[in-house]
């Protein structure tokens, strides 16, 4: 009968020590993959962000896309276009931030990474929003903003026409371009 309770006991305690092995292997592959993801693939359109961005801006709203390399978000009716790249922290607001608090987030695969994800770039955004010449708030990375209208964009600068005339902005020192509501210039 001691035996009995000895091998019962010696298999509980394989049993449990192949489970913590496979608890443990999970965990590792469950980092391993949250390690490929990067800024775009964390953040989801549809949900609330708070952003902090390159010379101390800021933006609040619903995140409307994610594309290539720049993502569009609403804010009071105005549309936010920014490269990823000047994003320095994103807090996700909402309950939507406490279903998984970032726990088990895949990058999307397939037709849902076709809906989530695009392949626009911000240059071409811009060029098409250009063709309207919206009025437009350009917040440079300096900390510095110019309202004008947006007339034409280049190969890696943007020309905006004011009061004061044509300021030519390289689009690597702006954090982000911002439309007034109701423009919609940026398209779907």
């Amino acid at each position: 009968m001691r035996f009995d309770d000895l091998f019962a006991d010696l298999e509980a305690q394989a049993s449990a020590q192949a489970q913590r092995e496979l608890w443990d292997e999970a965990q590792e592959l469950s980092r391993a993959e949250r390690g490929r993801l990067d800024l775009g693939d964390r953040l989801r359109a549809g949900r609330q962000w708070r952003l902090r961005l390159a010379g101390g801006h800021g933006c609040a709203g619903r995140l409307l896309r994610v594309e290539a390399d720049c993502l569009v978000l609403d804010q009071g009716g105005e549309q936010w276009c920014l490269q990823l790249a000047v994003v320095r922290s994103a807090l996700e607001e909402g309950p939507a931030s406490q279903e998984g608090a970032g726990v088990g987030i895949a990058p999307a695969t397939g037709a849902a990474a076709q809906l989530e994800r695009g392949g626009q770039s911000l240059r071409a955004m811009l060029r098409r929003a250009s063709r309207h010449r919206p009025p437009v708030k350009a917040l440079v990375d300096d900390g510095s903003v110019y309202s004008a209208r947006l007339m034409q964009v280049g190969q890696d600068h943007a020309e905006l026409r004011g009061d004061e005339g044509t300021l030519v902005l390289g689009l690597a020192g702006v954090s982000a371009w911002v439309l007034e509501p109701l423009s919609g210039a940026l398209g779907g």
